[in-house]
């Protein structure tokens, strides 16, 4: 990814310049039980948007028209208290029509020319590390909050290579990020199975089946019943307790003072 950010043979673009329409931040919503959802900040999960995550806003369709979140939208985070995490960007891969829901004023909404850059591609280099750069040395911080705004997201630059070269490299990226997904499942079955094993293993060295039993040893059941036995007719033994003689409750107690650790008596 670095070595496409710092290529010669493609076009540094400003983000500012690819957009289809203009940035915009979405609304803040009181919550409002049978109102128009809305997202929620924590919609925004690595490079993608949860489109599940939301609430009911005190608002109606027509309020939040304008800010409904459609798919191939890419959404911005304007701030937080993590300067790495301010600026993270989420791509929108459903297809929200048939439930519709508008997006916080939390976040900020980039929608490109598609026939410029496509939305997959910008998800895959917005969150490298030149990208971040810029947005974390452009951010303003407030009260411990860092935050950027429109201004900012729009000089941002970003490398554009032609349509089928984007297209080549989202191929891949998807191709990779399956592959990781899967080693992820296995990985995750494997630990399944060797906690269960584990188990087993456990169970069968207290069942005394991992190793060779002699014939001639005596079953533990027989042991057991031989101890019980001895135990029930031996003498129990009696507790002793000291007791302090006449001459030791008469001593006063004494302590340890200076280097020679001579003892004088205290006085009772």
């Amino acid at each position: 990814m670095t070595a496409l950010m710092e290529s010669s043979l493609i076009r540094q673009r400003k983000l500012g310049d690819l957009l289809v329409e203009k940035l915009i931040n979405g609304r803040s919503v009181p919550t409002q039980a049978g109102g128009f959802p809305v997202l929620r900040l924590t919609a925004l999960r690595g490079d993608m948007v949860d489109l599940a995550e939301r609430k009911s806003g005190a608002w109606g369709l027509d309020e939040a028209r304008q800010y409904l979140v459609h798919q191939g939208d890419f959404l911005v985070s304007r701030g937080n208290g993590s300067l790495r995490l301010v600026g993270r960007g989420g791509l929108v891969s459903q297809n929200p029509d048939r439930d519709p829901v508008a997006f916080p004023d939390t976040l900020i909404r980039v929608r490109v020319d598609k026939t410029t850059i496509r939305p997959e591609f910008l998800k895959i280099v917005w969150n490298s590390s030149r990208v971040r750069q810029q947005i974390e040395r452009s951010a303003r911080t407030t009260a411990g909050i860092y935050k950027i705004n429109q201004a900012i997201l729009s000089e941002v630059t970003i490398p554009v290579p032609r349509l089928d070269e984007q297209d080549r490299i989202i191929g891949e990226w998807q191709a990779a990020v399956e592959e990781m997904q899967r080693l992820r499942t296995a990985l995750l079955t494997a630990s399944k199975r060797a906690a269960q094993l584990r188990t087993s293993l456990l169970s069968a060295a207290f069942a005394g089946q991992l190793v060779l039993q002699v014939p001639s040893d005596e079953p533990a059941s027989d042991l057991l019943a031989r101890i019980r036995a001895k135990q029930a007719v031996s003498p129990r033994k009696q507790k002793t307790h000291y007791r302090r003689t006449q001459k030791e409750l008469a001593a006063p107690p004494t302590r340890v003072t200076g280097d020679d650790y001579q003892q004088e008596a205290l006085p009772l």
